[in-house]
């Protein structure tokens, strides 16, 4: 079903299946599934109306997104495998950590924790440009510190569109004006998970964690994230 027959303003909508759920759900989901692929169902009304003009002798009843059960898979152990590298960076640092009476001074300080979480959930960044504090090399683009332009030509290299990164450079400008390494760090995972879906059914053709790992770091550069 072509999303062409669906009006301009939501087949943005419909091309794309947006995996903003939590892992538990996705677990579920895909437990004892031996059909390859989920369906996320499209509106039984949208369907009658705009999909039965493909078909003027019959009427559709119902139309849905075909969702391939691998890319759930690369997702769920994209996920674990950063939270778990987290926890084992942590253990490593402080192995009573979990053992500490409530109320107790907390065993890493606040410049260790946030280190720890980028190396592992926004990616390990390379090849940063010494002796300077204005802007970082990825391995192919440039992006500088609070550039727009310069992430965007990075995620357009990526595989992504700019209909993809709409409402991006807005959540972005707004966390780092902000200036708290907490609304960075909300705004940079909340666009990661919603950008490498997209990535990966893009003309590069990259799995899912490859692509979550290259937008990672490139938000990353963007925010200037110690370690980036």
């Amino acid at each position: 079903m072509p999303v062409s027959v669906l009006p301009q303003e939501v087949q943005e909508q419909y091309r794309n299946a947006y995996l903003g759920s939590s892992i538990s759900a996705y677990t579920e989901l895909i437990s004892g599934n031996k059909s390859g692929s989920l369906q996320e169902a499209w509106p039984v009304a949208l369907a009658i109306y705009h999909a039965s003009k493909l078909t003027p002798q019959m009427q559709c009843i119902s139309a849905w997104k075909e969702i391939p059960i691998g890319a759930i898979v690369r997702l769920m152990d994209s996920v674990k495998t950063r939270i778990l590298g987290f926890a084992i960076d942590l253990e490593r640092e402080a192995p009573n950590a979990g053992e500490l009476p409530i109320g107790s001074r907390p065993p890493l300080s606040n410049e260790k924790m946030t280190q720890i979480f980028n190396t592992n959930i926004t990616g390990n960044v390379g090849n940063v440009a010494n002796a300077s504090s204005k802007f970082s090399q990825s391995s192919t683009a440039v992006v500088e510190l609070g550039n727009w332009q310069s992430l965007q030509a990075r995620l357009l290299e990526i595989g992504l569109t700019s209909g993809d990164t709409e409402g991006l450079k807005v959540d972005l400008e707004r966390a780092l004006a902000a200036g708290t390494q907490e609304d960075k760090t909300i705004a940079a995972s909340t666009w990661i998970g919603r950008l490498a879906g997209k990535a990966a059914t893009g003309a590069t053709g990259v799995g899912i964690e490859v692509a979550a790992a290259s937008i990672a770091k490139a938000i990353a550069l963007y925010f200037g994230f110690d370690g980036a």
